[in-house]
């Protein structure tokens, strides 16, 4: 898992994968707040899935709530995996900035976030 610090809704620094935890140096790149339903019953997620993951930076602890990190719009990231939706789903792509509290995730979890959003 990539372990990232942002400020000012820009990324400015990433940790390695797995146990390797040193600071790499990275180009600035906002990070979004993504979430969606899909209202079609039966429907799978899956290839939405894969699309968000495609993004690389990444963090799902939510059903439907996904934060990733890329150096695309929010317009870009919106119309991208609108693609993956049926026209009756909804969907919200917001850039993260500022202030974020939360409670109950596991402690990798949480620590991506307080890294992510510091």
């Amino acid at each position: 898992m990539h372990i990232s610090r942002i400020a000012e809704g820009r990324i400015v620094e990433r940790w390695g994968q797995g146990d390797n935890l040193a600071w790499k140096g990275d180009s600035s790149m906002p990070a979004y707040i993504i979430g969606y339903d899909l209202n079609t019953p039966g429907k799978d997620c899956e290839d939405l899935s894969e699309a968000i993951k495609g993004y690389g930076t990444w963090w799902h602890h939510l059903d439907s709530t996904w934060v990733i990190v890329t150096d695309q719009t929010h317009v870009e990231v919106r119309d991208h995996l609108w693609r993956f939706m049926d026209e009756n789903d909804e969907l919200l792509v917001a850039q993260l900035a500022g202030n974020a509290a939360w409670r109950g995730f596991s402690d990798e979890g949480a620590r991506w976030l307080a890294g992510t959003l510091a």
